[in-house]
């Protein structure tokens, strides 16, 4: 199966979640989210869908930038505020975010190389954001939207989240530059707050068939290969039997 494996509404607007881009170091802050792997396959990440607002309420001008993608590898059922939690560092993606002021909905952001993830596994999913946003001074960052519930499982993935599934990397009263790296180990403070469940988003992952499955889907494809070759030549013969005037 190919498509979306979790999904939430992503346009839900909170003035209290975290800044991903602040006016100052403060209150900038990476953005990351644990998700399990649904069972039997291995699977491949193609994309994540994310809403983002520029100051209240979409008043101010985000002028571009990147996005970049840290995947962790977890303990099953551990904690991402836990130290050590996210040692287990996959790697990482960039893809680039355009310009635009308001809202911008519906945001889908390519997470190229993130392949092979293991099945009923729990990863961690990190998330920097790069640039600037213009506007009043109290208008001037870029906050991910959220949910008002949860992402749940779609198209019969069997992929999940736990009930507090997203964070900011510390504390937004925390100084210093707060972006994930293949250092990071843990996170600090949950996304939560009083009017949304945490990030909005979807993601779009690919099952990878098991090698014995491919090797069956294989020999099953050569031997029909081999059928219908036979059959071809079966009916060639007769043909030029025909043409002969022999039986």
């Amino acid at each position: 199966m190919a498509g979306v494996v979790l999904t939430s509404t992503v346009g839900a607007n909170s003035n209290a979640q975290g800044k991903v881009i602040g006016s100052t170091s403060s209150t900038t802050n990476g953005a990351g989210v644990v998700f399990t792997t649904g069972s039997g396959s291995s699977w491949d990440l193609s994309s994540i869908k994310l809403a983002m607002t520029t100051g209240n309420a979409g008043s101010g001008s985000y002028g571009g930038g990147t996005v970049t993608f840290y995947l962790y590898q977890m303990a099953s059922g551990s904690n991402a505020t836990t130290n050590g939690s996210l040692n287990n560092d996959i790697g990482s993606t960039t893809a680039s975010l355009a310009s635009f002021s308001g809202n911008g909905a519906s945001i889908i952001l390519s997470l190229t190389g993130f392949d092979n993830l293991a099945a009923s596994t729990q990863y961690f999913l990190g998330i920097n954001v790069s640039g600037s946003v213009t506007g009043a001074s109290s208008d001037n960052y870029l906050k991910i939207t959220g949910t008002v519930s949860g992402p749940t499982e779609a198209n019969g993935s069997g992929w999940s989240v736990a009930p507090n599934y997203s964070f900011l990397l510390v504390d937004p009263a925390t100084t210093g530059n707060n972006n994930f790296s293949a250092s990071t180990s843990k996170v600090a403070y949950s996304y939560l707050t009083s009017s949304v469940a945490g990030i909005g988003f979807e993601l779009d992952a690919s099952a990878v068939p098991e090698p014995g499955t491919l090797l069956l889907f294989s020999l099953a494809m050569a031997v029909g290969g081999a059928g219908a070759v036979l059959k071809r030549g079966k009916r060639s013969r007769k043909g030029f039997k025909g043409v002969l005037g022999l039986s």
